[in-house]
């Protein structure tokens, strides 16, 4: 296949991005280059994601099945062993982002069974058309060539040190000398590209049931963590029905329950199409408030058990969405903005991983792919002589909320990732998504509605400032200013946040204009994000 496809990607890294632009070069689809990019992706954003951890990718093709979620998150580990964690098998590690500090568990005891590896594998079978060997080649080029170490790797190698200098298979990947990389110096996962070259000729049962698959379990046998060779026999790639509800004059699709950021973001959206903003009231306090009083009846919502029952209750996301529960909280928001009540007290839930990313991608065909993935912050814990090291998702407080280890074996565990496609005419016109823990929603919601409502570019919509509200304290990015700020609700516990930071997501897009069919993105400058279009 030799004709070239037109479309764009986009994606936290430019090696990340480059990868899925060569597939689309070779003339390959939308998913052929979301899963060489995913695969890329591995090595160039190594602090983000990985081979061991987990994910979901929201598709639409202009060929059946037409829209889909893969989702291959994580499940609770435990088959055929006892539930037994020790305090030296799952400790804690803090990590600094400047303003605040969110607490993480690793070891081998917040190991869940991993899903990355067989979600792209299945994403391509399923939808791509050029030979997987060209699909993973990008990938180990960059691993066994290796990748420069830029100022957001950097920063990250350094929120993300006590983790990944854990292992000496750790060290001698991030500090072969002694000293954790820097910006500048060259990163290597050669035995990582071994482990891929070998996967593109025997499929991702290699990590399930083959001596991969034995080769883990040797690692946990004995140590604490509870994942078992029945756990991994045991995993499936699940196809979804994409969550799907209109946003004024679009609709969107987006990951479904067990997972609960999608059903956060519609709510919070279907509250807001209530107000009708000015194109031009963009960073107004009256656009503003309205967004921080949704984001404050939202949580109010989430606290009513939303967490522990999209997991399991098939009617949450219809009672939800229904139409007397958004009348009764579009009501609620206009008594907080009319000041007749005080702001409804929420703690943190259910988030996910700070450390996650996410890949666009449309084509000229009509084809579009939304991907994100995480590793959590990794468990330090490595495949022995595979360069992948294991999913810390057991020790994420966030999904978490009824405590650890409390969930039953084989559940997939649920998150706050959300990719998103957004259609007009029943026609792609947006693909995104964000990482960044509880504020993925904050940061997807925002970044629609200053695509549909502000009609900004997609480089615009991006980079905008952003608001989070969380736990009674609502946090401001610059560019929000001093004098806008002081008439936002409520005046108390705010925290104006000096520089942009990665806190607040990192929001890739590809977007569509049907008039011109002209294909275009953006990448989050909070996480060097970068599209690259083919034409």
């Amino acid at each position: 296949m030799s004709s070239q496809t037109r479309g764009a990607i986009a994606a936290g890294h430019q090696a990340t991005a480059e990868a899925g632009a060569e597939m689309l070069r070779r003339g390959g689809n939308a998913f052929d280059a979301v899963a060489a990019a995913g695969f890329a992706s591995f090595v160039a954003e190594v602090t983000l994601t990985s081979a061991g951890g987990g994910g979901f990718l929201t598709g639409y093709r202009r060929e059946g099945p037409e829209a889909f979620v893969l989702d291959f998150f994580c499940d609770m580990p435990g088959r055929g062993r006892e539930r037994h964690v020790s305090p030296e098998m799952f400790f804690p590690v803090h990590v600094d982002f400047g303003s605040t500090t969110q607490v993480f568990h690793v070891g081998p005891a917040s190991v869940a069974v991993p899903g990355s590896a067989a979600g792209l594998f299945q994403a391509h079978s399923s939808h791509g058309r050029l030979p997987v060997d060209a699909v993973i080649a990008p990938a180990v080029r960059l691993a066994r060539q290796g990748v420069r170490v830029n100022r957001y790797q950097n920063n990250f190698f350094r929120l993300l040190r006590p983790i990944l200098t854990l292992s000496e298979e750790g060290r001698s990947i991030f500090a072969p000398h002694g000293t954790l990389l820097q910006e500048g110096d060259c990163l290597y996962l050669k035995n990582f590209a071994d482990t891929l070259e070998t996967l593109a000729q025997e499929g991702p049962q290699l990590l399930y049931r083959g001596p991969l698959a034995k080769r883990i379990c040797q690692q946990f046998a004995g140590n604490g963590g509870l994942l078992s060779l029945e756990d991994l026999m045991s995993y499936e790639v699940m196809t979804r029905r994409p969550l799907r509800f209109d946003y004024r004059d679009h609709t969107l699709l987006t990951n479904p329950p067990p997972s609960a950021g999608g059903g956060l973001i519609a709510l919070i959206l279907k509250i807001l199409e209530g107000v009708a903003f000015r194109t031009d009231a963009f960073l107004t306090s009256t656009a503003l408030n309205a967004q921080i009083a949704a984001m404050q009846v939202t949580n109010a919502v989430r606290e009513r058990g939303y967490d522990q029952r999209v997991q399991k209750d098939e009617a949450v996301m219809a009672e939800l969405l229904a139409a007397e529960q958004i009348a009764q909280c579009r009501c609620q928001m206009a008594r907080l903005l009319a000041g007749e009540i005080n702001a409804p007290s929420a703690a943190d839930g259910l988030g996910g991983p700070a450390s996650t990313t996410h890949i666009s991608v449309m084509d000229e065909m009509g084809n579009a792919a939304s991907l994100t993935a995480s590793n959590g912050e990794g468990s330090g814990i490595y495949i022995p002589g595979t360069g992948i090291m294991l999913n810390n998702m057991l020790g994420e407080e966030d999904l978490n909320p009824q405590g650890f280890h409390k969930h039953p074996a084989g559940r997939r565990i649920s998150s706050m990732m959300a990719p998103t496609i957004v259609l007009k005419e029943d026609e792609p016109v947006a693909v995104i998504g964000s990482g960044g823990s509880n504020r993925i929603r904050s940061a997807i919601f925002q970044a629609v509605m200053n695509l549909i409502d502000f009609e900004k570019s997609a480089e615009d919509a991006l980079n905008a400032p952003r608001m989070h509200w969380e736990r009674g304290t609502l946090n401001l990015e610059p560019g929000i200013t001093a004098a806008i700020a002081s008439r936002l609700c409520p005046p108390e516990r705010r925290i104006h946040w000096q520089q942009t930071n990665l806190f607040f997501g990192g929001v890739h897009a590809v977007t569509r204009n049907l008039e011109t069919n002209t294909i275009r993105g953006a990448g989050d400058h909070r996480r060097g994000g970068v599209m690259i279009c083919v034409e």
